[in-house]
């Protein structure tokens, strides 16, 4: 979180590192407030994803990241993204995708810790 803080603060002596064009520079920094501002979400993705994994289903959470990032993500930029066809909109798909895919990531990771800790006796 403080890098992220770090990176919306200073984002554009950061990108400028990169770019000299100020119009490049602000494209630059919608996109790092789109991503830094919900990455948490992609956080939490991960994490219960690679407990799935440790837990022996990694079969769970490649087909809900699959079905849910990349499924989301063609219907956006092709259904979505051509009604308003701008760059904020093309960005907004990543929150969009990631919440699609954090809400069945924790049912499934409910599920199956309950169902370990019923086979466990936990």
């Amino acid at each position: 979180m403080t890098v992220a803080a770090l990176m919306l603060v200073f984002a554009w002596p950061i990108c400028s590192l990169f770019t000299t064009e100020a119009a490049l520079i602000e494209l630059a920094i919608i996109r790092i407030r789109v991503i830094l501002t919900w990455e948490w979400i992609n956080i939490i993705i991960e994490v219960l994803s690679g407990s799935l994994r440790g837990l022996g289903r990694s079969t769970l959470p490649a087909v809900i990241t699959m079905i849910f990032i990349c499924g989301v993500r063609i219907i956006w930029v092709f259904f979505v993204f051509p009604q308003n066809p701008t760059l904020q909109m093309l960005l907004n798909v990543y929150p969009v995708s990631w919440i699609c895919t954090a809400i069945p990531m924790i049912i499934v990771y409910r599920y199956v810790t309950k169902k370990i800790e019923i086979e466990w006796n936990v």
